[in-house]
């Protein structure tokens, strides 16, 4: 739950840059031994990553491709009474395109 704290506390609203999320999570990536591809906009303010997790036998060919999106639709101005930046308990459920519930 530290982890998805962590990672929901970045501000990745889209008119922000996602450049310290990217980074932490290719940071960690790196320390598990995989070699994550970072691919920036044309401005470099954003950056799209894609990780692979090999096969068992460390190849490419059966692993699999973990790519998602980190921004997040602003909503200002709308009346809601908490924010998703904080984790408000020990209970996280994803759907979909993994909305946190």
């Amino acid at each position: 739950m530290d982890w998805v704290s962590r990672l929901i506390g970045f501000d990745t609203t889209s008119r922000n840059s996602n450049l310290p999320l990217i980074e932490v999570v290719t940071d960690h990536a790196r320390g598990l031994g995989l070699d994550p591809v970072v691919i920036p906009n044309a401005a470099g303010t954003k950056a799209n990553l894609l990780l692979t997790v090999p096969a068992a036998d460390g190849s490419r060919a059966g692993g699999v491709v973990l790519s998602g999106h980190t921004d997040v639709v602003p909503v200002d101005g709308q009346p809601w009474s908490s924010t998703l930046s904080r984790r408000r308990s020990a209970t996280v459920a994803c759907t979909g395109a993994a909305a946190v519930t």
